[in-house]
């Protein structure tokens, strides 16, 4: 039914909206107003009728002169007297259409910042992130000092919200002076309890108590009601010390005012972090009291921090009359959590996925348990093939993962790495030094002529043109090259023809046969062995890879 009704105020309110700017007169008494007085007017006002009458006058008067940023600032006044977030988000996509590429102090930065608080409010991380760099690019376009500082706040508590600790603590680091210097004391106060979060999940544990300390010393010192968040981050911190009644003590001892805050992050990683701490010290029910709680959070809200996704795991054990409830339930986390967090972080998106796989294995583990003789025996085949197709996975996803690095290094460099070469100082016993350097100074320039691709160039060839005889050359070849000479001259061929296949687009045209002809090979079969053996890759994939760079 409140799905009904939401769906009803998104289609209506928008329509009473436009109706009451369409049908809006501007009263006589703000006719010759300027857009300076008008703005006055309207963060002065202790009114919402009046704000209406102030947002509406700005935003006709911005229409009527044709004034782009003025239209775009009117909408977002207008944003005001709007409480529905699917309307708000109409009118501050219009003033992102509005001012667009325009210079101004205040706007697109603000619109572009309002939509990520939007997008974070539906949990659309990515998207929300996105905004807040397009918002912070566009204050320091408009040299908004100010602002840019504020965004690039934002940026890191969004990141400390998704895990990425390590740019979090880039950004927190940035603003604590500015902050300070500037008496922003509650953001300052605010930015140093976040840094303190991810030292403590980076396991910089020391540095995050010795924040949590400072921390708490200044809030009371400005009678600032955040000690309670820094006594919060220290009492995790104090759990990963391995200190866990100082942890619990501490955690208890914020979480009244925690709960009253309705900060549903901060409450439900309270309440996990008591879970594993009443765990640890072997109260089974206040742990599943707390661990519950979490549930009943999740039952309402249809969202928990990922932080939180083991309470299910912990609940689940030992409790064999609700473990189908909880396993069933960590599914469907599992699921929100890969829809919220899948584009922003593959950590936590590879998880779930490998967690999936395991819920469905216990399922099936759990059907064995069944009487039933042929049900187990299929179930049994069934869970077989399972962990093979799991292990498949896995195995597949670790060789991609290493094709795409190895494909990324042959497209960066200029050559293929080889094994480390002698030093041409490293002296050969029983063959004269003179013949030693001539040899090399003509291999050389055999290679500079690209000679290696001769079709049948034996080491007897090679030998002729580099003025001496085969088993010198072979004897050179291994020592300074460090490979034999087949491989040697595969090798040349090889680098060669990847080069061809990065700089000129036509070479991606040709068929195997083609390559390996224009590469000095006598067959295809070489020619694919030795691309392999030198890439670590397969022609077909190199050659799709560089398509879809390209």
């Amino acid at each position: 039914m409140n799905k009904y009704l939401s769906f009803i105020y998104v289609l209506i309110i928008p329509i009473i909206l436009n109706a009451q700017i369409n049908d809006f007169a501007i009263p006589d008494s703000l006719h010759d107003k300027s857009y300076s007085e008008l703005e006055h007017y309207f963060y002065n006002s202790k009114d919402q009728s009046d704000d209406l009458i102030y947002s509406n006058t700005y935003y006709l008067k911005g229409l009527k002169e044709n004034d782009s940023v003025r239209i775009a600032k009117g909408l977002l006044f207008l944003t005001s007297n709007v409480k529905i977030d699917s309307v708000i988000e109409q009118l501050v996509d219009k003033a992102i259409i509005y001012s667009k590429n325009k210079n101004d102090f205040l706007v697109p930065c603000t619109a572009y910042s309002m939509k990520a608080s939007l997008c974070k409010n539906k949990k659309q991380f990515k998207c929300a992130l996105d905004y807040y760099f397009l918002a912070n690019k566009t204050a320091k376009k408009s040299a908004n000092i100010d602002l840019s500082y504020m965004m690039k706040y934002n940026i890191g508590l969004l990141k400390n919200e998704v895990g990425h600790h390590e740019e979090t603590v880039e950004y927190m680091r940035d603003l604590l002076n500015y902050f300070k210097d500037k008496r922003r004391y509650s953001t300052y106060l605010n930015s140093l309890c976040i840094l303190s979060n991810s030292y403590t999940y980076m396991n910089l544990l020391d540095s995050a108590s010795h924040l949590n300390r400072m921390g708490y010393k200044e809030s009371i010192k400005l009678s600032d009601s955040s000690h309670y968040y820094f006594t919060f981050y220290e009492g995790i911190n104090k759990f990963y010390q391995g200190k866990i009644s100082a942890s619990k003590d501490s955690i208890l001892k914020s979480l009244a005012f925690i709960e009253k805050s309705d900060d549903k992050n901060k409450i439900a990683i309270s309440y996990y972090y008591l879970g594993k701490i009443y765990k640890k010290l072997a109260s089974e029910n206040l742990s599943k009291t707390y661990l519950l709680k979490i549930d009943s959070m999740f039952i309402s809200d249809e969202y928990l921090p990922f932080y939180c996704r083991d309470s299910y795991k912990i609940l689940s054990k030992g409790d064999k009359n609700n473990e189908l409830y909880y396993n069933n339930q960590l599914l469907k986390l599992d699921s929100v959590l890969y829809q919220n967090y899948r584009k922003i972080n593959t950590t936590i998106y590879k998880g779930y996925e490998q967690e999936e796989i395991v819920s469905t294995k216990q399922k099936i583990i759990d059907t064995l348990n069944n009487d039933n003789k042929y049900i187990s025996t299929y179930a049994l085949v069934f869970l077989i093939l399972m962990s093979v197709f799991g292990v498949a996975l896995i195995l597949n996803y670790k060789k991609r993962k290493k094709d795409q690095i190895r494909f990324n290094d042959i497209l960066n460099k200029q050559k293929i790495d080889s094994k480390q070469k002698v030093s041409k100082n490293e002296r050969i016993k029983d063959i004269d030094e003179m013949v030693v350097k001539n040899v090399l100074d003509n291999l050389t320039v055999f290679e500079d002529k690209e000679q290696f691709l001769e079709k049948g160039l034996s080491i007897n060839d090679l030998a002729k043109i580099v003025e001496t005889n085969s088993k010198y050359l072979s004897i050179i070849i291994n020592h300074y090259k460090q490979k034999t000479f087949s491989n040697y001259i595969n090798d040349l061929r090889i680098d060669y023809i990847v080069e061809k296949l990065k700089k000129d687009k036509k070479y991606r045209n040709y068929n195997m046969t083609g390559l390996s002809e224009e590469s000095g090979f006598s067959n295809r079969r070489s020619f694919s062995i030795a691309f392999n053996k030198r890439t670590n890759l397969s022609l077909k994939y190199f050659i799709n890879k560089i398509h879809k760079e390209s």
